[in-house]
């Protein structure tokens, strides 16, 4: 019966030396790709009868994006956190365009060449979800939290507008392949001052987002990079 009693004691100690939190979260961010599958500039090709339009869609160039999320985790009285986040995010990435392929029609199959210039944006919807664990660091009144873990980004949408002047103006917009999931180890930090937060993090994607297709050598990469910087809420 006492051993009963102590181990129901030190229960009660640990969960009110615990602190369970709940925070809402916005932030901005940028977001290119990376790998040899990405590239800065591009070759646009079209149709004179606007049919068609091509351009690398994976860019090296940041753009920008937003995201909205909420976040649950506990803190124990050693410092310790673990929690779990989920959101809604879009991102786009951004290649200039530096020269131009045309032809009349999808019907022909001749190719000419001219000067273009403009750029290709590349959009992207994600449903994301972040487990992380990671240690608080108090100073006086502010909270530092270091925390790392992965974000689950599962696509939602994924298009392409290409807008570049050349022989005519071009104004092309489609759809892209939705990727498969991608697992993004994240790395964050968390300074807080009561209800109020401020962080910034990295994300290194490890899905491939360029389609498969038959090569004889390896297959291109393009690879997710995403700075995000954002404000947090605590509700609870």
């Amino acid at each position: 019966m006492k051993s009963i009693l102590t181990v129901l004691f030190l229960g009660i100690t640990i969960a009110h030396a615990q602190k369970n939190e709940v925070w809402v979260n916005a932030n901005s961010g940028l977001f290119h790709f990376a790998g040899d599958g990405a590239t800065s500039t591009t070759a646009m090709m079209y149709a004179l009868d606007n049919s068609m339009a091509y351009a690398q869609p994976y860019g090296k160039k940041n753009g920008v994006g937003y995201g909205l999320s909420l976040s649950a985790q506990r803190v124990t009285k050693y410092n310790l956190i673990y929690g779990v986040e989920g959101g809604y995010e879009q991102f786009s990435s951004k290649a200039s365009i530096t020269s131009g392929l045309y032809t009349s029609s999808l019907a022909t199959s001749y190719l000419m060449q001219t000067t273009a210039t403009g750029k290709s944006t590349s959009t992207f919807g994600f449903i994301n979800f972040h487990p992380y664990i990671g240690y608080r660091i108090r100073c006086n009144k502010v909270n530092v939290d270091i925390t790392g873990g992965l974000d689950i980004a599962i696509a939602t949408k994924a298009n392409q507008v290409i807008k570049g002047e050349a022989t005519q103006s071009v104004l092309f917009k489609q759809s892209l392949q939705k990727p498969k999931t991608d697992i993004r180890p994240r790395v964050q930090v968390t300074a807080s001052y009561h209800k109020v937060g401020i962080y910034a993090g990295y994300s290194f994607g490890q899905r491939n987002f360029e389609p498969l297709y038959m090569t004889m050598g390896k297959q291109p990469e393009a690879l997710a990079r995403i700075f995000r910087f954002g404000i947090s809420y605590r509700i609870l």
